[in-house]
């Protein structure tokens, strides 16, 4: 498995390195491909599968009795006494709480599960990467998925514990004590940049990585659009 992991390393890093200066040695990888090669991949996304299915069948059967209960209500509400018509009432909104609960915890288990499962994953293929660039000599190394920087190596000496992220979570404090919901809500916790374009152009002095990419969570719309240059001089230095 190690090997046919660093096969494809270093076979996307050997169509794409480009020297920059006799000190600077720079290769980008789409790392997310890398990762969905893995067969921890595949049987990740069994399991993944499954969960999903077994939650939209429970949901399902919960939306069922719903509107049952719902259809119930509209064919005989005239016929009820203001009592029952109370209680019939009560017990369609407990009912559409109750499904509006499942759905988010559904979604924050299936993400917890997701990180579980896929963190050891990544971890393995970020660690086959950086085994690769230091075994072919590069310096940096750029994640064509994320638009950021994996790796960033000088003298033998790595600077980065972990792959670049933009992180736009804060821990919320007292007088955050409603608005924390709605970032919850938004899953401002769990964003992350995914670039869709990424070009590389050759200056006199330097190399510039332009990517254009997004911020945002798995199960929400892009919260911002992000246009990111990354300038690097002969001397290693990102501007």
């Amino acid at each position: 498995m190690k090997n046919t992991i660093k096969w494809i390393v270093l076979l996307a890093f050997t169509f794409t390195a480009m020297g920059v200066s006799a000190q600077v040695k720079l290769g980008h990888i789409d790392a997310q491909k890398l990762v969905s090669t893995m067969p921890e991949t595949i049987a990740a996304q069994k399991q993944l599968e499954e969960k999903q299915a077994e939650i939209e069948k429970e949901l399902t059967n919960m939306q069922e009795q719903f509107q049952a209960k719902a259809t119930e209500y509209s064919k005989n509400a005239k016929t009820y006494s203001d009592v029952v018509l109370a209680a019939k009432q009560q017990e369609i909104q407990e009912m559409e709480q109750r499904i509006m609960r499942f759905q988010q915890i559904a979604v924050e288990n299936l993400q917890k599960t997701r990180e579980e499962l896929m963190n050891p994953i990544v971890t393995k293929a970020m660690d086959a990467i950086k085994a690769v660039g230091k075994e072919n000599g590069f310096t940096y190394i750029y994640d064509k998925r994320t638009g950021l920087f994996s790796s960033l190596c000088c003298e033998g000496r790595e600077y980065l514990d972990r792959p670049m992220e933009l992180n736009i979570w804060r821990a919320p404090t007292d007088n955050d004590m409603y608005v924390k919901l709605e970032w919850k809500r938004a899953q401002y916790d769990r964003a992350g940049t995914r670039a869709y374009t990424t070009c590389v152009r050759k200056r006199r002095t330097s190399v510039e990585i332009v990517s254009s990419m997004s911020l945002s969570a798995d199960t929400v719309q892009r919260m911002m659009d992000v246009n990111a240059v990354w300038a690097i001089d002969s001397s290693g230095g990102i501007h």
